[in-house]
């Protein structure tokens, strides 16, 4: 093989200090006051990550624990369901669905049956929590919700009121704070234990390992960063 260099390049990097922490526009005062505020952002990304996690093991765990017949009607609406999410999902990353080969399809599905009987099962025990704690929402938190979509859009109130009504939204939000404040009882009901923070490019630990039986106590999957996070659940 023969080739030819046509030309051959140099990474320049800028200096940190303060002018170039300034230049960016983004209102910082100093090279320190840049770093404080990266800090700062990190450590809010890190804890609303092991947030999520210590939710989704504590619904694990649940579904775990409490073992029952699921209707296969509610389960094959539900794989459907994610099955055509995902169509639309390459739809919109320019993938020709006319070209995806049967076999594909038939292993794709047998997945989302999978995730479907869990995402169901876990349903009917978080409407079973709301139904035994009570779990009432009223037209205020409904309100305070379509504000925060209204302030997260830059859009005026109505406006989105207006919006998600004429879609039957209303139901919708409705049941999402239902089931935000079922599974705030199964946390407050759980034990939750700190641990070290584990490298998640290790690998992941499995829902009997972060979410524990009583009596053990194992490292959680927590966020990348110094502080332990609460994401065990016994």
């Amino acid at each position: 093989y023969k080739v030819k260099i046509k030309s051959i390049g140099r990474s320049e990097v800028p200096e940190l200090n303060d002018e170039w922490a300034q230049s960016l526009d983004e209102g910082y005062e100093s090279l320190a006051d840049l770093r404080k505020r990266l800090t700062a952002d990190l450590i809010k990304v890190g804890e609303a990550d092991a947030d999520a996690r210590l939710r989704n093991n504590a619904i694990a765990k649940l579904i775990e624990d409490n073992a029952f017949e699921v209707p296969g009607t509610l389960i094959e609406n539900q794989a459907r369901n994610l099955l055509n999410n995902f169509a639309q999902d390459m739809q919109q990353r320019g993938v020709d669905l006319r070209n995806i080969d049967d076999n594909f399809i038939q292993m794709a599905y047998g997945n989302m049956r999978t995730q479907a009987e869990r995402d169901v099962r876990g349903a009917m025990l978080l409407d079973q929590v709301a139904e035994m704690e009570k779990i009432e929402i009223s037209d205020a938190e409904i309100d305070e919700e379509i504000g925060k979509l209204a302030e997260y859009y830059r859009a005026p109130v109505e406006e989105i009121r207006s919006s998600i009504e004429k879609e039957g939204g209303i139901d919708n939000i409705r049941n999402n704070l239902k089931t935000r404040k079922s599974i705030e009882a199964v946390i407050a009901n759980a034990k939750v234990t700190e641990g070290e923070w584990i490298d998640e490019t290790v690998g992941q630990p499995t829902a009997a390992e972060a979410v524990t039986d009583e009596g053990e106590k194992k490292p959680k999957k927590a966020a990348k960063k110094k502080e332990p996070a609460k994401n065990s659940v016994k």
